[in-house]
């Protein structure tokens, strides 16, 4: 709490229609010169895999109806609900990153493909 951090909004179109918003907080301590870099050059998540592999990711996913400067954003309506997906990473015992990432319920479904470590295992934590 109270703490310094630095803070990004990312917006993804396709074919010029909001597609995505990132929020991203991340720790200065991991990425000191992050408010000086051109992401033109090189996006936020290679430059900040670049300064910390990461070892654990959390992610949570819930819909919502979220708030009107990202419904402005996304140019939805107050009633299109969207998937929120909450993100935090880690590199080693040190937090980098905590997200969140909009998406707008009529345009956007999440997905993902798994492989088991060894063939008929799953690991989940």
């Amino acid at each position: 709490p109270y703490s310094t951090v630095f803070h990004s909004i990312i917006v993804h179109k396709d074919n010029g229609v909001p597609i995505q918003v990132g929020v991203r907080y991340i720790n200065p301590e991991i990425a000191p010169d992050f408010l000086e870099q051109d992401f033109a050059a090189a996006t936020v998540s290679e430059y900040l895999l670049d300064r910390a592999p990461v070892s654990q990711v959390e992610h949570v996913i819930e819909a919502l109806i979220p708030e009107s400067w990202i419904r402005e954003i996304l140019q939805i309506n107050s009633a299109e609900p969207c998937l929120a997906l909450h993100r935090k990473t880690w590199s080693g015992d040190r937090i980098v990153t905590k997200s969140i990432f909009y998406y707008p319920g009529s345009r956007f479904a999440l997905g993902g493909r798994f492989s088991p470590e060894t063939p008929g295992s799953l690991r989940v934590t």
